[in-house]
């Protein structure tokens, strides 16, 4: 017998498959696809899954945080990975009521069922606040941000405060144009002789008064600054308001 060596050449193929299931990630009330491809042979989660695919629920869990990991396998072996699940506070139906007017001796009460930190827009930190009484005639929007397990909502609700002497408002015919405006408002009413018309900002601030001679007024707002205002007609026991939006 003769000695011998033999060199025998093997073609294989490496595949690369390592599975990401993502960053960890917070859910405010909506849901997400977790997925790790899809081309291995055989898939199994730790919730029992043995799909490519598992959707997550924000609204059927929980406030916390979960694990979901996935073993994957394909031709003898195999990968992992996991990823971590924030489930915080659905607070997509977030609503301080609607616009409201109140008199100037009234209280309101706003607050919100949402646990969580609030931060009004008075400063307040409190879940709830009451508003009121009041000193001027105005107009005021209140903020409420609201953060709970790391999801964050905000609404909003438009309060106009009104004298409420008493008077019929309905009776005054009047119109007022252009709104917004920019330069020139127009007062026109077939009894505004003898009215008082005034320019009232969101702060209760008189800015302009003056009594009326006949039925057409024109105001000159060129220099105040844009935001909104309060236009009050006032004659003999019956009144009138009107927001102005001024425009530059």
């Amino acid at each position: 017998y003769s000695n011998y060596s033999a060199i025998c050449q093997v073609n294989t193929t490496a595949w690369g498959f390592e599975i990401d299931l993502g960053n960890d990630t917070t859910l405010c009330g909506d849901s997400i696809n977790l997925t790790g491809g899809q081309f291995f042979d055989a898939y199994l989660w730790n919730t029992t899954d043995t799909t490519d695919i598992i959707t997550i629920y924000a609204d059927s869990l929980n406030t916390g945080t979960y694990q979901y990991s996935l073993r994957t396998d394909f031709q003898g072996c195999f990968s992992y990975d996991t990823i971590n699940i924030n489930i915080g506070g659905d607070i997509s139906n977030l609503n301080l009521g609607n616009d409201t007017t109140l008199c100037l001796n009234q209280q309101l009460d706003l607050g919100t069922n949402f646990d969580g930190n609030h931060t009004w827009s008075t400063g307040q930190l409190t879940d709830s606040i009451t508003v009121g009484p009041f000193n001027n005639p105005s107009v005021i929007t209140y903020t409420v941000d609201i953060e709970t397990g790391n999801c964050m909502g905000t609404d909003t609700i438009v309060v106009t405060i009104d004298n409420c002497v008493g008077i019929d408002e309905e009776t005054l015919n009047y119109e007022v144009y252009p709104n917004p405006v920019q330069d020139i408002l127009n007062v026109k009413t077939n009894n505004l002789i003898n009215s008082v018309i005034t320019l009232i900002d969101l702060n209760g601030r008189t800015l302009f008064s003056s009594a009326a001679s006949n039925e057409l007024l024109r105001l000159d707002v060129s220099k105040f600054e844009s935001g909104t205002y309060i236009l009050n007609i006032t004659s003999g026991n019956q009144n009138s308001k009107e927001i102005i939006q001024i425009i530059k």
